[in-house]
């Protein structure tokens, strides 16, 4: 008798979970009494989506030609979006080096090229934007560091998607 409860019990609460469960497609219907025509209209929302490949560390070496230290690193997009829009990546013009033993701070400078991509082919300004490929860009940090020690700092980039 117990398990014949049980049993019921289970069908029971597997009824209403697949009751409720129905997603409802929304649709809005017309309604016709004579011979004619009837158009529909299809709509159909494609996000804009986008990656962003950035740097995590980065060594720099001297350069005794320039007589500073430097170092270079690829960053850059790829994504699917809309026509107005593009993706942004920023990232301040210097920040500061830090000796380990000297607490001295050495101001590096900071380059990127190009700040923004999207899907314009004749904007001089962005980077064109690709759905598969990144589109990678060369960006640069520099400083003139005199004293010998070990020297460590950071940045931080700021990307996004927004209006043209």
């Amino acid at each position: 008798m117990k398990n014949f409860r049980k049993i019921g019990m289970s069908m029971v609460l597997c009824g209403m979970l697949a009751a409720f469960t129905v997603v409802p497609v929304s649709a809005e219907n017309g309604t016709y009494s004579e011979d004619g025509t009837a158009s529909c209209v299809v709509t159909a929302t494609l996000q804009s989506t986008y990656t962003v490949s950035l740097p995590a560390a980065l060594g720099l070496a001297y350069d005794s030609g320039d007589e500073r230290y430097e170092g270079s690193f690829s960053y850059g997009v790829k994504g699917n979006i809309a026509m107005d829009k593009k993706v942004s990546v920023t990232a301040p013009a210097s920040f500061n080096l830090t000796g380990a033993a000297s607490a001295e701070n050495v101001t590096a400078a900071l380059s990127l090229p190009f700040t923004a991509w999207s899907n314009d082919p004749e904007s001089g300004v962005n980077a064109l934007i690709s759905p598969a490929e990144f589109n990678l860009k060369t960006g640069t940090v520099t400083a003139n560091i005199i004293r010998a020690d070990s020297y460590s700092g950071n940045f931080s980039f700021t990307f996004g998607m927004e209006d043209k």
